[in-house]
């Protein structure tokens, strides 16, 4: 794992966290008021999640798992689960390479 690839990570699910702690702490009327926080929406959840899921199934790609169905598991958990699962595919695999080496060929 490359030395910035850790401060990155958590900066993008910090930035999410805090857009989804603003979005559901906030009147909903002022998103369909206002389109400078309909902006902020967008930049403070939707784009750090997209990076962060693009990210993680790049790697996922990548890797060399046992099994095909266990690549095909991550990557749907990772879609569907959006900050939750890109959080435990990070913690789990992405730090932990014993589990699934990194294919070097790719």
């Amino acid at each position: 794992m490359k030395k910035y690839e850790e401060p990155v990570f958590y900066f993008l699910t910090l930035l999410t966290i805090i857009g989804f702690v603003h979005f559901f702490t906030t009147p909903i009327s002022i998103y369909f008021d206002s389109a400078v926080y309909s902006i902020f929406f967008v930049a403070m959840i939707l784009v750090p999640q997209g990076i962060l899921v693009i990210w993680m199934m790049r790697d996922c790609k990548k890797r060399n798992f046992t099994s095909s169905d266990s690549m095909n598991n991550w990557i749907s958990i990772i879609l569907y689960l959006g900050i939750i699962g890109t959080t435990a595919y990070y913690f789990k695999i992405k730090r932990n390479n014993k589990y699934a080496a990194l294919d070097t060929k790719a």
